[in-house]
């Protein structure tokens, strides 16, 4: 989906406009944002766009934060390709609840825009959405987080956090981090966490879920639940209720 460009000198205001999907290499200008005030639900992909970068041209990422109504944000880049600093001028609105990023390719450190926004719940990261061996909170904090997907972020190996990072997380779910050493064990610590979810990813990562579950048992909390893929299934591993093979 395209939006068509309005007559010259014409307003067009799309008033009662608040969901916007599949929408292909929109280039968003301070008029189209104008034009779209109260979006609160934008989809976008971004898959054609060699010209684009060639020709030095911007999309304007960083006007998204003029869309002070805006709520659920997907981007999508192309997997198959590294597209460069393509998505560095993004700028995201506070009023943000769910963010999806998908091949992107921004670095781990971009992060801390992420972090900071005040509403934010829900947030999925895909497809190398961020680049890079390692993701290292400083003073980041998701206040408001309460599930987090992270996956397909091949390059990850080292994750360092704490609970005070994610201090309201409900949800991890981690899919295909085949060299990601392993979940920070202090992420059990958190006290609202109730799942974390473990799919194709690396023994180290698997072992270290089973030891999170594990000393929180021992600690008494019996809410946490640990899921892990069948066919990584870990023989003479710790046992108890809640942690399932699926």
């Amino acid at each position: 989906m395209r939006l068509p460009h309005p007559p010259s000198g014409d307003v067009f205001i799309l008033h009662n406009l608040q969901t916007l999907k599949t929408l292909e290499n929109l280039i968003l200008t301070e008029e189209v944002c104008v034009r779209i005030p109260n979006v609160r639900e934008l989809d976008i992909v971004y898959h054609s766009f060699e010209e684009q970068v060639e020709l030095g041209w911007s999309f304007h990422l960083h006007n998204i934060v003029r869309l002070s109504k805006l709520e659920s944000l997907s981007i999508r880049g192309r997997r198959e390709r590294y597209v460069g600093d393509l998505f560095e001028s993004l700028t995201l609105p506070d009023s943000l609840i769910e963010l999806t990023l998908d091949s992107c390719y921004i670095a781990w450190s971009g992060m801390a825009m992420i972090a900071y926004l005040p509403r934010l719940q829900l947030l999925h990261l895909k497809g190398q959405a961020m680049v890079g061996s390692e993701w290292k909170f400083v003073k980041e904090e998701f206040r408001g987080l309460k599930h987090l997907t992270v996956s397909d972020s091949y390059d990850l190996i080292n994750w360092i956090a704490d609970k005070s990072n994610f201090p309201v997380l409900e949800t991890l779910y981690l899919l295909s981090l085949k060299n990601l050493d392993e979940i920070p064990l202090d992420i059990g610590e958190i006290p609202t966490l109730e799942k974390i979810s473990i799919i194709n990813c690396s023994e180290s990562t698997r072992m270290s879920a089973i030891k999170i579950l594990e000393e929180q048992e021992n600690l008494g909390n019996r809410a946490l639940r640990v899921e892990i893929d069948r066919r990584n299934q870990i023989r003479g591993c710790y046992e108890s209720s809640n942690l399932h093979f699926i």
